[in-house]
């Protein structure tokens, strides 16, 4: 039978090997709270007939908080796909912003509130258009 167990002798911590602090982890969290809390509501708010169409990110966040954040902003460019919903609040988006989208309300700064939520243009954080593929 095979020994799985790690074989590191590293005293570091995983987040010393990265150069986060422990002030980016706890805002890396709490992005990935408010991430999933804005979800749940964007859910709520499909299920009452509000919100027409729905991307759940849910069980993404971690990944995309931290591929975002090792970007740089203002220099970097993102191409974002439809549930991109945690990239979109580490570039700067607001709760507001993302749910005029899915609320198709004025104030959406990717569309306009003409495209699917999530999808769109912001120069202002580098994000780039990105077209919906759609299988069959």
């Amino acid at each position: 039978m095979a020994d799985n167990r790690s074989r590191s002798t590293a005293t570091e911590s995983h987040h010393d090997v990265t150069r986060l602090n422990d002030e980016n982890l706890l805002a890396m969290y709490r992005q990935m709270i408010l991430c999933r809390t804005l979800d749940e509501r964007i859910w709520m708010l499909n299920r009452q007939g509000k919100a027409a169409i729905v991307a759940s990110a849910q069980g993404h966040e971690a990944a995309q908080i931290g591929s975002a954040w090792a970007l740089r902003k203002g220099t970097d460019q993102f191409y974002i796909y439809y549930r991109d919903l945690a990239t979109l609040l580490v570039l700067g988006m607001t709760p507001a912003e993302i749910m005029a989208g899915f609320l198709a309300k004025e104030g959406e700064p990717l569309s306009g509130a003409r495209q699917f939520p999530t999808h769109g243009a912001y120069p202002e954080y580098g994000i780039i258009n990105l077209s919906n593929v759609v299988a069959t």
